[in-house]
């Protein structure tokens, strides 16, 4: 799994249709977690693609 989010897209939509149809938000919970996890242990954020509008 590729620690920047934008690399784990396919993990979070996973666990979010998980949540929506299974009913089943502990994968969904876990993503986040982790997420906030590495933000806690200092990681930085991913930078912000800038808008070409």
């Amino acid at each position: 799994m590729d620690s920047h989010p934008v690399g784990e897209r396919k993990t979070y939509l996973n666990t979010l249709e998980k949540a929506s149809v299974g009913q089943d938000i502990v994968p969904f919970v876990d993503f986040l977690a982790g997420l906030v996890r590495k933000r806690l242990a200092g990681e930085p954020l991913p930078p912000v693609p800038k808008s070409t509008s």
